[in-house]
């Protein structure tokens, strides 16, 4: 049974499907609310695993994809390691991306149980209370990153976009009695998208 205090609510999506706006939605929705909660995401920013993630996924440090899986492995069980204190005083927390991106993503060129092997640990110590998945077509993906500014990362392209979709549905499908998923449809208006992050996340307060 889950004791902690604050809710450890997680976004996923393949890239382009809208995390990063309905994240600032309801972060907003839930200050209103009063309830004390805060942002992350992975890979982190601001730790030595997580910045060298970021090289590697936008192409300035050459990793192999079994490194990459192991340095997110990594980089989770140091972002646990914050959660965890922050969760069990209160505080909600809103993350961008957990280890279903792992499995994934990393599956389309790994062996997928290896990856969740890897990630066991993160699973022993911190499961969301929910996780929403925003779900857009490979299409819709790559036309809302065609308008993005900046480097292009290793995993934009059409048919890994598509490949890494199915993968998330056939984790939610194997992973439906252990974790809390909601899957919305991220091609929907920003506002009706909301609507529906909100209804969902409500039911955890």
């Amino acid at each position: 049974m889950n004791r902690r205090k604050g809710k450890f609510i997680v976004f996923e999506g393949i890239d382009g499907s809208g995390k990063s706006t309905q994240v600032r939605c309801l972060l907003s929705h839930l200050e209103k609310r009063g309830i004390d909660v805060c942002e992350t995401r992975e890979p982190q920013n601001d730790r030595p695993v997580g910045a060298l993630l970021r090289s590697a996924l936008g192409g300035k440090t050459e990793l192999n994809e079994g490194s990459i899986a192991l340095l997110f492995a990594s980089d989770r069980l140091d972002h646990i390691s914050s959660m965890l204190p922050m969760l069990e005083e209160g505080t909600s927390i809103v993350c961008d991306r957990y280890y279903f991106s792992s499995f994934a993503y990393n599956d389309t060129a790994l062996d997928s149980e290896w990856i969740i092997s890897v990630n066991a640990e993160a699973m022993r110590l911190l499961r969301p209370d929910l996780v929403i998945f925003l779900d857009v077509p490979s299409d819709v993906s790559i036309e809302r990153l065609s308008k993005r500014a900046g480097i292009k990362e290793i995993f934009e392209t059409p048919k890994r976009q598509e490949r890494v979709r199915r993968n998330y549905l056939d984790l939610f499908e194997r992973f439906r009695n252990e974790e809390n998923v909601v899957i919305i449809d991220g091609t929907l208006d920003a506002s009706d998208v909301t609507e529906k992050v909100i209804e969902a996340v409500d039911k955890l307060f």
